[in-house]
């Protein structure tokens, strides 16, 4: 059976096309207000916001996070479990959330990396208190870093991260593990990520709400769909992200990209200009004819 596609609505098409959204009299509802702060780039609030809390366990105290055997691959298993619970505490409409939370984290890893400005928010400090504090950024002083005469600064490092390195600075062991093991999990077709992405936790996050989580099921991403139809844009953003931390352009996130705008076209109202085109068209046929 065909998978329904509903139509992106106003407030949809608003956040894509990159237009400021006012806040909505009467409407207390999470999503409205992440809409808004999305629209207005305050990338902060939503990670800070109650919703981002419950799925990143920011607030908890107990749980498997806090045992000293967490290692980072646990990271992925921990937070689907805790969004699956928010979406049956919450209902399928907290889809919409989770999505607006990785299309923040999604943005958030791209200001980073390369719009600037600074974005303060380390990634770590979305999750428990003691996650947090063993795999904040700590950088140690080692001996300066030789470069090759020529060589390009964003071939070492981008923005901030790079005068770390020139400076003769890196991160602390813990959290530089922590960098390579999702790192690892974001490399493709034997192509790997690019190993001096700063702060890759945020593309991690993303692609995990916004791809991983909902493709893992068929009637999750059926639910998902029906809940928020634009979580297709933003899926197909954070593979192109993704893709371009590779040394080479992967074939499966290609196909899985232009997968996703297919169902973002389903999405879109039609076209009055290719309509007028086919009539025009129809006209001219029924006239030579």
């Amino acid at each position: 059976m065909p998978q329904t596609i509903h139509s992106l609505s106003q407030t949809d098409r608003q956040l894509l096309l990159g237009q400021t959204i006012a806040p909505t009299a009467n409407d207390d509802s999470g999503s409205s207000s992440l809409f808004v702060a999305l629209s207005e780039g305050r990338y902060e609030d939503i990670l800070r916001s109650p919703a981002a809390k419950a799925i990143f366990g920011t607030d908890q105290e107990d749980g498997p996070a806090v045992d000293p055997s967490f290692t980072p691959s646990d990271l992925g298993p921990y937070v689907t479990d805790l969004v699956l619970s928010y979406i049956q505490a919450q209902g399928a409409s907290a889809w919409t959330e989770i999505t607006l939370i990785g299309a923040t984290c999604l943005s958030a890893f791209v200001q980073t990396n390369w719009t600037g400005p600074e974005f303060s928010l380390d990634p770590v400090g979305l999750l428990p208190r003691l996650l947090a504090e063993r795999w904040k950024e700590s950088f140690t002083t080692t001996a300066p870093l030789v470069l090759e005469e020529g060589m390009d600064k964003h071939e070492v490092g981008r923005r901030a991260y790079a005068a770390h390195v020139y400076l003769g600075v890196k991160q602390s062991e813990e959290r530089a593990q922590l960098d390579r093991v999702l790192l690892r999990q974001l490399s493709v077709d034997g192509e790997d990520a690019y190993s001096m992405a700063p702060r890759p936790m945020y593309l991690y996050l993303a692609r995990l709400l916004l791809v991983d989580i909902p493709n893992a099921d068929a009637d999750r991403l059926a639910e998902r769909d029906m809940a928020t139809p634009m979580a297709h844009w933003w899926s197909a953003r954070v593979l192109l992200i993704q893709q371009s931390l590779l040394d080479y352009p992967s074939q499966t996130l290609m196909d899985q990209i232009i997968g996703h705008f297919a169902k973002v076209k389903q999405s879109l109202p039609p076209s009055p200009a290719s309509d007028s085109a086919l009539q025009s068209a129809d006209t001219r046929d029924s006239a030579q004819t």
